[in-house]
């Protein structure tokens, strides 16, 4: 990631570019989610009578959009919260830690076998 700038100076036109080309991938990928949540609301409404399809398409991309600010504004709180991020990264440590001795217990169990047959 790159550094967090705490000046007031104006963006040089590489950190403009890269700022511009960020917010046009976000807007393609806001499209794309869109796009998806239309068809899956629009499979589940199709199940409804006629009348009720169109209002509970409009509901469901409004929950849907909802939903998404939502959880922007929960991952940005996450993001900023130093203790957040450390239990986070105690979290990741035990589960890789975990992950690693279950699977050295499993191959020495498995030797163990291998050598008793």
């Amino acid at each position: 990631m790159g550094s967090v700038r705490y000046d007031h100076s104006p963006m040089s036109p590489q950190e403009l570019i890269a700022g511009l080309s960020v917010i046009a991938g976000l807007v393609v990928l806001e499209g794309l989610l869109s796009v998806d949540n239309v068809l899956g609301i629009a499979a589940l409404a199709s199940e409804l009578p006629e009348e009720k399809q169109r209002q509970a398409i409009r509901i469901g991309l409004a929950l849907a959009y909802l939903f998404r600010v939502l959880a922007l504004l929960v991952a940005s709180w996450l993001a900023t919260n130093t203790w957040v991020r450390w239990l986070g990264s105690a979290y990741l440590i035990w589960l890789m830690s975990s992950h690693l001795t279950k699977h050295a217990h499993g191959a020495a169990a498995a030797a163990r076998r291998e050598s008793e047959s």
